[in-house]
């Protein structure tokens, strides 16, 4: 008999395997943003697939539920953040919303203790969440080094911030030296 989790998001063992398969969706997700040389986003999406399974494979483990949380949400900013790069962009926002949205549903019927529905909902999610990054890795997107991301933490931090801080942290060592 499986034991439910009350403090952590954890199906039992017959819905959390649907959600354990579903998952792989982000392995051929990254497999094709490798093969299109979008390298960053590509890992990123290898790390939430690898992070997937292994939480879907034992829910009840809180370590495993902690890192897989972090590696998802981390991975939706970053996502975000880069998707103004490529040219199919405000597409794939749309897109891309639609499958997150799928996890309110998820988490009320998760909640509500309707198993069958909480997992259709979040496989849902896994499903058209992956089916957006491979649209997203589709087209053409500038590389990390031109992206816009990288170009306006260059512009924020100029080349003469940089130095001073540089300065300040040999000035902090030459002291912390000095005291001891």
């Amino acid at each position: 008999m499986d034991s439910i989790c009350n403090d952590i998001s954890c199906h039992p063992t017959k819905y959390s395997i649907i959600l354990y398969k579903t998952s792989w969706i982000y392995l051929f997700a990254s497999l094709f943003g490798f093969y299109k040389k979008i390298y960053d986003l590509a890992t990123y999406t290898s790390i939430v697939w690898l992070t997937c399974l292994n939480y879907w494979n034992n829910p009840k483990n809180k370590f495993n539920y902690y890192l897989d949380i972090i590696a998802v949400r981390s991975g939706i900013l970053y996502h975000i953040i880069r998707a103004p790069d490529a040219e199919n962009y405000l597409t794939f926002y749309k897109i891309f919303t639609i499958g997150l949205l799928f996890y309110i549903p998820s988490r009320y019927y998760f909640i509500k203790e309707k198993w069958l529905l909480s997992t259709i909902f979040h496989a849902g999610l896994h499903i058209i969440t992956g089916s957006s990054l491979i649209y997203l890795y589709s087209n053409k997107i500038k590389s990390f080094y031109k992206s816009y991301l990288l170009s306006l933490i260059y512009k924020t931090y100029s080349t003469s911030f940089i130095k001073n801080i540089i300065r300040k942290f040999f000035f902090l060592l030459h002291i912390y030296k000095w005291i001891i």
